[in-house]
């Protein structure tokens, strides 16, 4: 047996195989009387063995995202899962908001007296850039700004 990093197929081979627990999970769930998208929650969870979000959970189980809440909320409730703060998720938009706040912030600073509109927008513009992100106002149906 030769070592071997872990590579993507390992990653998807591993994802194919909680969801093939979290399924079958969810069909003893029901023979139980057990809400079998409860059970496939759990089941996954557990296989995952991280926090994550109510989309992650219900992408990768094909729930609506009503039943991903219910599954969610009845095993909280039940003890088998816990909430805990979403560290991947910062500011009130996510870290796109964050990045918002901190740019608005900047050009805030920039303008002064004499500064022209079309400075203001280079200067948003760069730091926009400089974090990596990308004004979603910029090229919207013919805008030729990164704010307004």
């Amino acid at each position: 047996m030769t070592d071997q990093a872990d590579g993507p197929d390992d990653a998807s081979r591993a994802e194919r195989i909680r969801r093939r627990l979290a399924d079958a999970w969810g069909e003893m769930g029901a023979a139980w009387g057990i809400a079998p998208a409860i059970a496939r929650v759990h089941a996954y969870l557990m296989a995952r063995q991280e926090p994550l979000t109510e989309r992650e959970v219900r992408e990768a189980l094909g729930l609506s995202h009503r039943a991903a809440s219910l599954a969610l909320a009845e095993a909280e409730a039940w003890g088998l899962v816990e909430r805990v703060a979403e560290s991947r998720r910062v500011g009130r938009r996510g870290p796109a908001g964050a990045i918002a706040a901190v740019v608005l912030e900047d050009v805030a600073g920039f303008i002064r007296p004499g500064v022209t509109t079309q400075e203001v927008d280079e200067f948003a513009a760069s730091r926009i850039r400089c974090y990596g992100a990308a004004s979603a106002f910029l090229g919207y149906r013919g805008y030729p700004c990164s704010i307004c």
